[in-house]
């Protein structure tokens, strides 16, 4: 079989089912599973990873095609959109447009040539770190922000940075700590003492040249759910509603180690 691959600058050409498998086999191993042709798809780095897609994508869009009537007139942005999947789902909507960006070169040449392969006018994407992303962008109705926040050295200031691009409805997915008991610590001064639930946990990820997946400078900062709720409403989030897994969902969402925040 063949397929034609094409873009804005030149006519398109054909493409085999083999040489269609040898161009994705080039970026190696992906986050996640595309659907290219029979018997052609992208090859995971682990096959756990459509499980979490899998509950990721029914919790997100089980809410969304609720609450958002008319697609046509949004725009998104898919903040460490890794590979563009769910810049890509949105546009199977219908959405105005969805810009994506992430700090790895490698997910965004694997965004783009999915971008090139499936004609998807209504995306693009771009490579930039989201400490360095200001409001040039504009503003926008609906912002993801999915597996990003627990991979983060500056989270305040990524969530300060992420309330100031969001006008509408922003999705934020991320793994977040067990502890729920209160800590007690002097502060300030002597007999000046303090309790708060709100943890933040630090994870020195030591294979961030191998892994993919991990961190971009190595250190994660992971807050107990009580801690991002404060840390969403500090920054300006005042409707905060957590999306509950379904019977079946992949087990971190089932025990609420990973959660899903609808917050505006």
């Amino acid at each position: 079989m063949k397929f034609i691959i094409s873009d804005n600058n030149q006519k398109g050409y054909l493409m085999s089912n083999e040489s269609l498998k040898k161009s994705i086999e080039k970026f190696g191993k992906w986050m996640y599973k595309f659907e290219l042709a029979e018997d052609v798809s992208t090859p995971l780095i682990s096959e756990e990873f459509q499980k979490v897609h899998d509950t990721r994508k029914k919790m997100i869009f089980s809410k969304l095609d609720n609450i958002i009537k008319r697609w046509d007139n949004l725009r998104c942005l898919d903040i460490a959109c890794n590979e563009g999947f769910y810049s890509f789902e949105l546009a199977k909507k219908g959405i105005k447009e969805v810009i994506g960006f992430d700090a790895r070169e490698i997910n965004i040449d694997k965004a783009n040539f999915i971008k090139k392969f499936m004609k998807v006018e209504n995306t693009s994407f771009f490579v930039e770190d989201v400490e360095k992303i200001n409001d040039e962008l504009g503003d926008f109705d609906l912002v993801f922000v999915l597996g990003l926040l627990y991979h983060v050295e500056n989270p305040m200031l990524i969530l300060r940075k992420i309330r100031s691009l969001t006008k509408g409805i922003c999705i934020i997915d991320t793994q977040v700590n067990r502890y729920d008991s209160n800590v007690d610590l002097g502060f300030g001064c002597t007999g000046f003492d303090k309790q708060t639930k709100d943890i933040i946990a630090i994870i020195k990820e030591n294979d961030i040249e191998e892994n993919i997946t991990a961190s971009i400078t190595g250190l994660s900062f992971i807050p107990n759910k009580s801690g991002l709720f404060t840390m969403l409403r500090e920054v300006g989030f005042t409707e905060l509603e957590q999306i509950e897994p379904f019977p079946n969902s992949y087990e971190q969402y089932a025990t609420h180690d990973r959660i899903i925040i609808i917050a505006k």
